[in-house]
């Protein structure tokens, strides 16, 4: 955000400035409107700005400031934008919306499930179809899944607006209702309604993995992808560090059937540790210390921020997993790199993670221990690389520089390295 603008209009507000009407004021304020309607975010930022210092009590030149902000991923900023339209102006429905959402998307979905059900009351004909899909997604997340069921499907009923997100939302929704029939059927009409959206192809493959349809899964899967990288022969430009030390197996990687084959994971790994015998376990496997993973140190594979970690969701015993869809990652940290990508890590030890949203790490720093968390039948480490876009996780092809791959008389030095199921793997220093 442009810093300098608004630090001189708080210094205004903080004074109780109260600037005179000016027509010069209307036409920023024109400006503005006319730029975020056209979704021209840093136009409508700086025109609201420049509204701003003249007249620093105008609620909605705040509001279109949080709205420039929001749409530009600057989450704090936008906050900070809508709660002084509403300090303002209480009832601004536009600036109420808007906090509403950057509640959602900052996952804090029992104040975001408050605020659009209060909305909703309130002021029942404002954005309508996207308060009840917002309302909804926020009670998904929840797992209040049966009252997001209704609320999807009056959304899905609702000729006024289509849009695939609330296509997405409603089979996910009905994903943690363990409802596959019913997110089949709602993936196979939402393929009709967007044919080219990777994304409904996405959910349709998940829909029909849940009912053990694996022909018809991996159809739809590839015809995702198909539609997701149209580039196939495109070689992976990021190089990262392996996400451990020591020697660790490859035990599913890139486009995996067993759960790869999504356009959100395609370019994923599954890790598990061995030991000096290249045993991933010993005793059977029956416990999750058998494991040579479990409690294993993970590590940051680059330089970055913190803008995800989760903890306290307990691990499963070896043969067993956590049935609920909002839990699949298990305890997790998604650090983004400068150039915007994602680096998602999975399934970490309950208890075991040592980083907080915000946080900077560095390659190398420990991140927390590996665990058996989520949607995970035995202790391992799933990796992948994602970019953000419009609010989906798309896999990265990536590789790994300076590793070492196999064992004994086959072990290699390779500069760069995406390791294959089945390989052994390990950094060089």
């Amino acid at each position: 955000m442009r810093s300098a603008g608004l630090v001189f209009v708080f210094a205004l507000l903080s004074l109780g400035a109260r600037a005179a009407e000016d027509p010069s004021t209307r036409d920023l304020l024109k400006q503005a409107s006319a730029a975020r309607d056209a979704k021209r975010w840093d136009e409508a930022l700086e025109r609201s700005e420049a509204a701003l210092k003249v007249q620093p009590r105008n609620a909605d030149a705040w509001d279109i400031a949080g709205y420039a902000n929001l749409e530009t991923g600057r989450l704090a900023q936008a906050e900070e934008c809508f709660r002084q339209a509403v300090k303002l102006k209480p009832l601004h429905t536009s600036a109420r919306f808007g906090l509403a959402r950057v509640v959602l998307d900052e996952r804090r979905y029992e104040d975001a499930a408050e605020r659009f059900g209060q909305l909703r009351k309130d002021s029942p004909d404002y954005c309508p179809f996207w308060a009840r899909n917002n309302l909804g997604y926020a009670l998904y997340q929840l797992g209040r899944y049966d009252e997001a069921a209704k609320l999807f499907d009056e959304a899905l009923k609702d000729s006024s607006e289509r849009n695939v997100k609330v296509w997405l939302n409603a089979v996910g929704n009905e994903f943690g209702r363990r409802n596959y029939r019913r997110a089949l059927e709602i993936s196979e009409q939402a393929t009709r309604a967007f044919p080219q959206d990777p994304w409904v192809w996405h959910k349709l493959g998940w829909a029909h993995k849940y009912l053990k349809e694996n022909a018809q899964a991996h159809a739809a899967f590839q015809k995702a992808r198909e539609l997701a990288f149209p580039d196939k022969g495109a070689e992976p430009q990021i190089a990262l560090a392996l996400p451990f030390r020591g020697c660790w197996k490859v035990t599913q990687g890139n486009r995996g059937e067993v759960s790869h084959e999504g356009i959100d994971d395609c370019f994923a790994w599954d890790f598990q540790a061995v030991d000096n015998d290249a045993n991933i376990y010993v005793n059977k496997g029956k416990k999750n210390t058998d494991y040579a993973s479990f409690g294993r140190e993970i590590i940051a594979p680059a330089d970055g921020t913190v803008i995800y970690s989760r903890d306290g969701i307990r691990d499963n015993e070896p043969g067993e997993v956590n049935p609920t869809v909002t839990e699949a990652q298990g305890n997790a940290v998604h650090i983004q790199q400068p150039t915007g990508e994602v680096l998602r890590l999975y399934h970490f030890q309950k208890g075991s993670v040592r980083v907080k949203v915000g946080e900077k790490v560095k390659r190398g720093d420990c991140v927390g221990l590996c665990g058996n968390s989520g949607l995970s039948d035995e202790p391992h480490l799933h990796f992948g690389l994602v970019r953000y876009t419009d609010g989906n996780a798309l896999s990265c092809p990536c590789c790994f520089s300076s590793v070492w791959t196999g064992r004994g008389e086959n072990r290699a030095r390779k500069e760069k390295a995406v390791p294959q199921r089945g390989e052994f793997v390990e950094n060089e220093h």
